[in-house]
C-alpha cells in the first residue's frame, strides 16, 4: 500500500499483471486444521475427548518452529453467503466428525469480511522490479486464509475475487474513492463480526521489513484484534514491528465491524519481496492470521478491552 492509498485522497495507480487462478479443489484436505490449533495455543482448554474417527481428521500439535502450517484446507462442504446480506447457501455434504470439529470452533458460524486491496488499474506497491505486485499477491493470501476460516466453520465474503477495482455505481467522486466506498459497503454489511485489510508496503529504503497491523482507536476489540493478528505474524515470520493507530486511514475510520488493516510486509526489500510470492509464505501468512482470528474469537467473551 502507499501511504495515501486508503486516506480518501486521489493517488495515481499502477499497473501491474496478475496470474489467473483455478478454482476448484485445493491440495490436500485439512479437516480439523481449527480444532488442532487448540492444543498448539492453549485458546480452548480441555474438551471432549475424540472419538476415533474424529482424532483421525485431527492434524498433529506443531510447534511455532514448525511454521508454515499445512496446505490449504479442501473447500468442499463449506457453506457461506454468495452476497452480503442474502442467507447462507448449502454446500456439499460433509461427515459427522468434520461438523462436530466446526462445532467446536471457536470460528464456526462466524461471518467474516477480506478486503484483499488495490485491483484492476490500481496495483498497489510494486518490487522486484515489477515481477511482485501488491495487489495480485494479497488476493493470493486472502484466497489461502478463506480456505483454513471455511474449514473451521467460518462465513467468509472476499471484497473482490479477481483483478479487478470495486464500484459503489454513485458516479461521485473519483474511481477510487467510488472502489474504497463499495468495499466499504460489503465490510459494513449487517452481522459482519469482523473484517480484515490486507495490504503490502513500500518505503523509499530498502532496508525497512515486516508485518505490521493498523486499528482504529473507536473500540477496545480493533486494539486487541489487531495486537493478537500482530503476535501470530512475529510468530510466524519474525517480524520486529507492531501494531499502530490508523484512524487517518479511510478503511479503518469507516469501518463498523472489529477490524484491522494489516501490512503484511514490504516490496521495497528485496529478500522480503521474494519470500512474497513465494506461494508457500503466502500460505504461511494467511496461517499466521487465521491463528489470529482464531485467538480473539475464542477470548471474545472475556475481556477484550485488556490488551493481550
Amino acid at each position: 500500500m502507499r501511504v495515501n492509498d486508503l486516506s480518501g485522497r486521489k493517488t495515481p495507480g499502477r499497473r501491474g499483471s496478475s496470474r489467473s487462478r483455478r478454482r476448484g479443489a485445493w491440495p490436500g484436505p485439512l479437516a480439523a486444521f481449527g480444532l488442532a490449533l487448540a492444543g498448539l495455543f492453549g485458546v480452548l482448554g480441555p474438551g471432549p475427548a475424540a472419538s476415533p474417527a474424529q482424532a483421525a481428521l485431527l492434524a498433529p500439535a506443531v510447534s511455532m518452529a514448525e511454521w508454515p502450517f499445512p496446505a490449504r484446507p479442501d473447500p468442499a462442504g463449506i457453506a457461506s453467503p454468495s452476497a452480503p446480506g442474502e442467507s447462507p447457501v448449502a454446500g456439499p455434504r460433509t461427515t459427522p466428525e468434520e461438523a462436530s470439529v466446526r462445532t467446536l470452533s471457536p470460528l464456526a458460524g462466524r461471518i467474516i469480511v477480506l478486503d484483499p486491496g488495490h485491483g484492476g488499474i490500481d496495483g498497489g506497491a510494486v518490487g522486484l522490479d515489477g515481477r511482485a505486485v501488491e495487489k495480485t499477491i494479497v488476493l493470493e493470501i486472502a484466497e489461502a486464509l478463506r480456505d483454513y476460516l471455511h474449514q473451521a466453520g467460518a462465513l467468509v465474503w472476499l471484497t473482490r475475487e479477481e483483478d479487478r477495482m470495486l464500484d459503489d455505481e454513485s458516479g461521485r467522486g473519483t474511481r477510487k474513492e467510488r472502489d474504497l466506498r463499495a468495499r466499504m459497503v460489503m465490510i459494513n454489511a449487517p452481522g459482519v463480526e469482523a473484517a480484515l485489510s490486507l495490504h503490502l508496503n513500500s518505503f523509499p529504503s530498502s532496508r525497512t521489513f515486516g508485518a505490521e497491523t493498523f486499528y482504529a482507536g473507536v473500540r477496545p476489540e480493533n486494539r486487541c484484534l489487531a495486537a493478537l493478528l500482530q503476535e501470530s505474524l512475529r510468530e510466524a515470520t519474525g517480524s520486529p514491528r507492531g501494531i499502530k493507530r490508523g484512524d487517518d486511514l479511510y478503511v479503518l475510520r469507516t469501518m463498523e465491524p472489529p477490524g484491522a488493516l494489516v501490512e503484511l510486509g514490504y516490496l521495497s526489500h528485496p529478500e522480503e519481496a521474494r519470500r512474497l510470492v513465494d506461494p508457500a509464505y503466502q500460505r504461511r501468512l494467511a496461517a499466521a492470521l487465521y491463528v489470529g482470528l482464531w485467538r480473539y474469537f475464542a477470548r471474545a467473551d472475556r475481556a477484550c478491552s485488556e490488551t493481550p
